[in-house]
Order: C-alpha cells, then sequence, then structure tokens
C-alpha cells in the first residue's frame, strides 16, 4: 500500500 496510506502504516500489504 501507499506510505500515505494509514492502513499500510499499521498493516503493510503488497495491496495498492
Amino acid at each position: 500500500n501507499f506510505p500515505l496510506d494509514l492502513a499500510s502504516v499499521e498493516a503493510p500489504s503488497v495491496n495498492t
């Protein structure tokens, strides 16, 4: 996920 996405920060995933 993009670095801007909080979800990416809490749970880093390969989703776009």
